[in-house]
């Protein structure tokens, strides 16, 4: 497949309602997270690059741990996170049935 110029320009320029990247944590080696958890981040985030989309950013923190923030615009009713809330509740909804 060729990919001429104005193919590539034009998914560049399509809208990116999500962006996605992993904070690297290269201390992970230096403590046992398991015995010293005070030492557990949360790390840092960064906001959407479309007012209609999600940030998430996300730390891999040994075997046992994903830290991950989420962000997006309180403006956008689209991004309401009110599916994620949705998401996060699933357990209690199986378990009251």
């Amino acid at each position: 497949m060729v990919c001429d110029g104005s193919s590539f320009f034009q998914v560049l320029s399509e809208p990116w309602r999500l962006s996605t990247s992993q904070t690297p944590l290269q201390q992970v080696d230096l403590f046992d997270l398991k015995k010293h958890p005070e030492y557990i981040t949360s790390g840092g985030g960064f906001g959407p690059v479309a007012d209609d989309g999600y940030g998430v950013s996300y730390i891999i923190l040994g075997e046992d741990l994903i830290n991950f923030h989420i962000s997006s615009k309180h403006s956008s009713p689209e991004t309401a996170m009110l599916d994620i809330l949705e998401l996060f509740q699933l357990d209690n909804k199986a378990n009251n049935k």
